[in-house]
């Protein structure tokens, strides 16, 4: 069963198939990853924990604690880091009667480097540099697409002429196949045997030409 490739076909099995593009393309894609982690620790960052403990006390009194806690951190662009942690403790005493304690604290830190990682743009150093590279291995990807789709294109229509040329050579060599059964036929009576020979040798040169 034949199938007609068109050029966006072309392209797509193209890019599909080719090892060298999607190294390309994955490249890129690490480099963007390495740009949102780096983004990443300038955002917001939030953590829950919550643990629960059962101890039995002399008296044969169970209490159960259960500790929850929010912690909210994030990084400054002047190196400065904040961090603040809400605490929550519900305490709970029971022999089949008690009543939940319940206490809840917030701590709040505040550090920021004096010597070494001080400054806005030292802190943002990394990040301004991952950006530049994202810029640069989007440019570069951009070029690498352009000269990857007119090669493909250029492959794509030369193949169209192999094509053109495949099915000239053929139909010249069957023209040529009926031209040398005709003067064959006339050979006997009308032509002379050596333009028989000539029909011969152009149709194996045809013959040839087609093959090869």
């Amino acid at each position: 069963r034949s199938r007609r490739v068109t050029l966006p076909d072309a392209l797509q099995i193209a890019i599909t198939n080719s090892r060298t593009y999607q190294l390309s393309k994955e490249k890129l894609y690490l480099q963007a990853l390495t740009l949102t982690t780096d983004r990443d620790k300038f955002s917001p960052n939030f953590a829950n924990t919550t643990d629960a403990t059962t101890e039995r006390q002399s008296s044969g009194k169970h209490t159960r604690e259960f500790k929850n806690s929010l912690t909210f951190s994030e990084l400054l662009q002047t190196g400065a880091k904040i961090s603040a942690t809400l605490f929550n403790d519900v305490l709970r005493y029971y022999t089949g009667s008690g009543a939940p304690k319940a206490s809840t604290t917030m701590s709040v830190l505040l550090t920021q480097p004096l010597l070494r990682g001080a400054g806005a743009e030292t802190v943002a150093e990394a990040l301004t540099q991952a950006e530049r590279e994202v810029i640069y291995k989007v440019r570069d990807f951009t070029h690498f697409q352009n000269s990857f789709a007119v090669d493909i294109v250029g492959s794509y229509y030369r193949i169209l002429q192999q094509k053109d040329a495949v099915r000239n050579a053929f139909t010249n060599y069957t023209n040529l196949v009926l031209s040398r059964q005709r003067a064959e036929a006339l050979s006997f009576d009308r032509l002379p045997a050596f333009q028989a020979d000539q029909a011969r040798q152009d149709e194996l040169r045809a013959k040839s030409t087609y093959i090869l």
